[in-house]
């Protein structure tokens, strides 16, 4: 397996999510293919290899910390059960932000079609309305008020 930055990460998270069996067959491949001393752990130094292709723009520092949080025994190996669990959370995250990402879409549809039909009724109120004070207006327009007095109302 070649690590290059878009062709792993793309084709790990596209089949990573079909099912666990895949997921576990991709990880192990994922973790073979870092593992470049082939002794079954990634150390530090395969890790921030793997990082600087796969990330170009990630600090050392940012390298350092994802590396000890997914070391969990703090052996300063990851194994492959390190790996496979913090990939598959990794992987629930991103679920989770396209599926909150989807959510703020579709409030955001659903607020604009709201707003749209809102303004719509908006619109047709004022219509409605001039429509009735033009005939109101039109209606009074030719009549005598009767108070002892004859006054014309014209518009």
């Amino acid at each position: 397996m070649i690590i290059s930055e878009n062709s792993v990460m793309s084709n790990y998270s596209a089949r990573a999510s079909q099912n666990n069996k895949n997921f576990d067959a991709l990880t192990q491949m994922f973790m073979t293919a870092l593992d470049t001393n082939k002794n079954g752990t990634i150390d530090k130094t395969e890790f921030s290899n793997a990082a600087k292709t796969l990330a170009k723009n990630e600090s050392s520092t940012n390298v350092d910390n994802a590396f000890i949080q997914i070391d969990t025994n703090g052996d300063s190996q990851l194994s492959s059960d390190e790996f496979l669990s913090a990939l598959k959370e990794a992987d629930q995250k991103r679920q989770q932000y396209r599926q909150q990402t989807d959510m703020n879409a579709l409030d955001s549809t659903l607020l604009s079609e709201r707003t749209n039909k809102l303004t719509q009724v908006s619109v047709a109120e004022n219509e409605a309305q001039k429509t009735l004070h033009n005939k109101i207006m039109l209606a009074y327009s030719n009549q005598t008020i009767s108070t002892g007095k004859t006054t014309n109302i014209s518009v």
